[in-house]
């Protein structure tokens, strides 16, 4: 199995501190998520992981490793990226964009063969796109493009999965179907969310930054909490139960009026009332 472990990573860019002394052991198998307010980090310390960009100090280890130390092909066999900025232009169809994450596993004497295009077919039928098998890549929409590039990750066939940001520009659906299938795909996987209900219901291990310090870290019934979230979000917090799965399921509203926040208070045993239409 393969471990990941960031150790006092801190990260300036520009002159500026956007991630300070973070350290974490990602369990392997699980889902991770980073979660935070815009500017916390969350995308900085995913690309030092998947070594974009190069730690101040500190470091990212795989099986005790630092990343930075380990040969590019080598590294892509470890560890697939869905990147947050997804390539504007790109003449290929989906097909041929989904066999590059082969491109790690094949050499000068090896090129891509019936074993390639079955992995790779099935990491289409995975993320749902294997119908996009024949289209352009420029005719997509911002919604397929994210299911494209998890198919091409899931194609690598690595170990560890880092997922900047994916649920952008899908509908509800599509965000519960990447979750699921990342969840299921038997990787370990660090993604950044936005949506902390999201990250509630399908995240493992929960990180929460804010302006680049760890705040708080472990399973979402403890992490997700008016008392940690609160603070950081800058809004209250109400916490109940999902109605279906038991986890924690969370309501957001505006400060109060006189500027104070009021969550920590409020902890309702009973889920908010739904709707049900038939």
């Amino acid at each position: 199995m393969t471990h990941l472990a960031v150790r006092s990573v801190s990260v300036r860019l520009a002159g500026r501190s956007i991630v300070e002394g973070i350290d974490l052991d990602v369990p392997e198998r699980q889902v991770v998520g980073v979660v935070g307010p815009n500017g916390s980090g969350k995308s900085t310390l995913l690309r030092t992981i998947y070594r974009v960009l190069r730690p101040s100090t500190g470091a990212v280890l795989i099986d005790g490793r630092p990343v930075t130390s380990m040969p590019r092909r080598e590294l892509a066999r470890e560890l697939a990226v869905m990147a947050q900025d997804a390539p504007p232009t790109v003449e290929l169809c989906v097909h041929e964009l989904v066999m590059l994450g082969r491109l790690p596993h094949q050499s000068a004497v090896r090129r891509s063969g019936p074993d390639d295009r079955t992995i790779v077919r099935d990491a289409m039928e995975a993320a749902g796109v294997l119908h996009l098998a024949d289209r352009a890549w420029e005719t997509l929409s911002g919604g397929e493009r994210q299911r494209v590039l998890l198919a091409k990750a899931f194609a690598q066939r690595a170990r560890l999965l880092v997922l900047d940001e994916p649920t952008n520009h899908l509908d509800v659906k599509h965000q519960l179907d990447l979750l699921e299938t990342a969840r299921s795909s038997g990787a370990t996987v660090v993604t950044a969310l936005h949506d902390l209900n999201l990250a509630a219901q399908y995240c493992d291990h929960v990180v929460v930054l804010a302006r680049g310090a760890l705040v708080a870290q472990g399973h979402p019934d403890v992490v997700l909490v008016p008392e940690v979230l609160a603070p950081v979000f800058e809004v209250e917090v109400d916490r109940a139960s999902h109605p279906r799965t038991g986890r924690p399921w969370l309501v957001f509203s505006p400060r109060s009026a006189e500027g104070e926040l009021s969550a920590g208070t409020r902890q309702p045993t009973e889920p908010p009332e739904m709707e049900h239409h038939p």
